[in-house]
């Protein structure tokens, strides 16, 4: 995985690019070689929430204000998951 980082040079050791804009600045492509620990926490923490919703025991009905009661099936909780992912 590489990154580009900006980097002020100078006049003298800045040629005569287009890229640059005659800003004084170029990219430098360099290699990351740290973990991202933050994004592996989160495609973990998705994962399991998809988990644990989705084999979760049946939940109780819904009841609206009427009083009618609606079941979730195994396929709302299976879209209520991808939602958490």
């Amino acid at each position: 995985m590489t990154a580009l980082h900006e980097v002020a040079v100078s006049s003298d050791q800045l040629l005569e690019n287009e890229d640059t804009g005659g800003k004084g600045k170029m990219l430098l492509e360099t290699e990351k070689s740290s973990i991202d620990y933050r994004r592996i926490f989160f495609i973990v923490l998705g994962i399991g929430l998809f988990l644990g919703i989705y084999y979760m025991p049946p939940l109780p009905d819904a009841i609206d204000p009427f009083g009618e009661h609606f079941v979730l099936s195994r396929q709302a909780k299976g879209a209520l998951a991808l939602f958490a992912l």
